[in-house]
């Protein structure tokens, strides 16, 4: 926003806008979706994925919130927040659901909030997490239990159960794949947060595996923002200025 506001400027000398009025603008353009809806005939397939990015704006940090529909690519939804927390997906939800969306699955990250917050704004809808992350996260858990060199020659084993089990293909071989990683834990006391985290993934993975129309990641929204940040480059207009680690967050 900040760099918005350095555009304006460069532009025309004469024009002063405070990256806080952006800010209100962008706010007040998420307000008025609805009506782009209806103008445009955007439709709402009701397969939501929503995921947050970190921005930074000269020195400081916000999160912007987006939902896109997994079908369309259409951006339903954009706000800013200061803090990545329950407060903030509570009031995001919430909008959405004042705007008129009724999804029937919302596809996120394992963003801790999401869970308990969709079961109460969205109670119909079915919460999907990003088997992405959830593959990605375990990953992170096995370099942080094997440590030193003798330990992490064992991470090629293990990495490759993680992966049999996130591309199974049937309930059964989620469970018999599980079971395989069970009992290499049980020789390794050390990745037992390993076992515990796809333990507390397999109903949704299983989910995934019997609903194919169930969105398996929520990747749509990483297009949305390369094809948006891309568009505005080009027409040298507001850049988010996104961080290649925060890109792969």
């Amino acid at each position: 926003l900040r760099e918005a506001e350095d555009n304006i400027v460069g532009v025309n000398s004469n024009v002063v806008v405070k990256h806080t009025r952006l800010m209100r603008w962008i706010q007040k353009a998420g307000c008025e979706m609805p009506r782009m809806w209806r103008v445009f005939g955007i439709n709402n397939s009701g397969y939501i994925c929503i995921d947050e990015k970190w921005v930074r704006l000269r020195g400081n940090w916000v999160y912007i919130y987006l939902a896109v529909d997994n079908n369309t690519y259409d951006l339903l939804y954009i706000d800013i927040y200061y803090s990545n927390c329950s407060k903030s997906i509570r009031s995001f939800l919430y909008q959405l659901k004042q705007m008129g969306v009724r999804p029937k699955v919302i596809t996120t990250d394992l963003l801790i909030g999401y869970e308990k917050t969709i079961a109460e704004v969205f109670p119909d809808a079915v919460h999907n997490q990003c088997i992405f992350h959830a593959e990605k996260n375990a990953a992170t858990i096995i370099i942080k239990y094997l440590q030193d060199d003798a330990e992490n020659k064992k991470y090629d084993e293990v990495r490759a159960i993680i992966r049999k089990i996130f591309a199974s293909k049937t309930a059964e071989q989620v469970e018999t794949n599980i079971k395989e990683l069970e009992q290499y834990v049980m020789t390794r006391n050390n990745l037992t947060p390993v076992l515990e985290g796809i333990n507390r993934y397999k109903e949704k993975l299983i989910t995934i595996i019997n609903s194919p129309d169930i969105p398996r990641t929520n990747n749509v929204v990483e297009r949305l923002i390369s094809i948006l940040n891309a568009k505005y480059k080009v027409m040298k207009g507001f850049n988010a200025n996104i961080e290649k680690e925060t890109l792969e967050n």
